[in-house]
């Protein structure tokens, strides 16, 4: 089967506008997939803590593992919304910050 330009994903390291990747993406292909297909790309050292995700307007949604991008970027091309699919560090994977001193209490 030919590949054609309607199976490319334009996927974003980080942010959209930062380091960008075309990955090819078959309508069958999962998140999971396209993350995978992201780290090899991209390069990054632990892809367990990076996903998918859709950002409008500013907003970054996490596509879920078993969400087919093919079919998010259908769905937002016919409601003829700017978005662009950045492959980023998930909530769970950022390291959170200690608390202040003050709250912690002396034995």
């Amino acid at each position: 089967r030919r590949r054609s330009a309607q199976d490319l994903l334009k996927v974003y390291l980080q942010e959209q506008g930062g380091n960008q990747v075309t990955v090819l993406a078959p309508s069958h292909m999962s998140a999971v997939e396209v993350c995978k297909a992201c780290a090899e790309r991209f390069e990054v050292p632990d892809p367990e803590s990076y996903g998918l995700f859709v950002e409008r307007d500013g907003v970054y949604q996490l596509l879920e593992p078993d969400a087919c991008p093919q079919l998010v970027k259908q769905e937002a091309q016919q409601d003829q919304s700017s978005f662009s699919f950045v492959y980023r560090v998930t909530g769970g994977g950022e390291p959170q910050p200690s608390p202040p001193d003050e709250e912690l209490t002396p034995l």
